[in-house]
């Protein structure tokens, strides 16, 4: 079976507990006004992977927690989906983000097929007027959350609102909402003593944030979206040379 496929991000804090393997699906038709990423709404992007593939890669990564399926529309591919989840490790949990209501899905036998297999469901438009940071799981009031198994709880929130990954390359990678795509400074593998006493200066500028490496990409977690306006524009400023 294939999924078409938007981006894979291999380690994230920000959809989920723990260190996550992120999948976006490529293809939504529910065109919420705000959308968080408009450039995987289109059913003709990204490319197709064979959920086989995929499980492969997920498996080869080390130390995570679980997998998180967001997109684009996770639940326009449900019969993927479900064999992504059917297929997946057992130790490892699962969450799905989907523009779906609740309602939605358990009126469609595809889509509960699919969420049945999972551990964690967050369900229902980003609706840009209900916008609030109130619950770590959701974008807006009228979203959902659902723990099906047990697994894991519905207070048991991603270990941060935003995440901005940056690589070796210096470019912003997908982390989590609210990120802008544009180029700052690059970094070297690992960071030395000088640059680690810079980070924690700016971490002491406002942004909570904890700064770790995986391969050759450093990953920043923030509280939400100001604290990350605040360190993306100190990236412009010559001053904050951080890399």
């Amino acid at each position: 079976m294939e999924l078409r496929l938007g981006t894979i991000l291999e380690r994230s804090l920000a959809n989920g507990p723990g260190e996550r393997f992120v999948i976006w699906v490529q293809g939504c038709t529910l065109a919420c006004p705000g959308c968080f990423n408009p450039e995987l709404t289109d059913f003709n992007g990204g490319a197709l992977i064979s959920t086989p593939e995929l499980i492969r890669r997920i498996h080869a990564a080390p130390g995570i927690r679980g997998i998180t399926i967001s997109g684009g529309e996770p639940l326009e591919q449900p019969e993927a989906v479900a064999d992504i989840l059917k297929r997946l490790d057992r130790r490892l949990d699962s969450v799905i983000f989907t523009g779906c209501t609740w309602q939605e899905i358990t009126a469609d036998s595809r889509k509960l097929s699919a969420v049945k297999c999972a551990d964690l469901v967050v369900a229902g438009r980003y609706i840009r007027e209900l916008a609030s940071d109130e619950n770590p799981w959701t974008g807006s009031s009228n979203q959902t959350v659902h723990a099906l198994t047990g697994r894991i709880r519905v207070d048991e929130f991603p270990s941060c609102r935003v995440e901005a990954q940056i690589s070796p390359a210096g470019k912003i990678l997908r982390g989590g909402p609210f990120l802008d795509d544009f180029v700052v400074a690059p970094h070297s593998h690992c960071l030395s003593s000088a640059q680690s006493s810079r980070l924690k200066l700016v971490s002491g500028l406002g942004l909570q944030m904890s700064s770790y490496l995986r391969d050759t990409t450093l990953a920043m977690p923030f509280c939400g979206r100001s604290s990350l306006a605040n360190f993306l524009a100190l990236f412009k400023r010559p001053q904050y040379n951080l890399f």
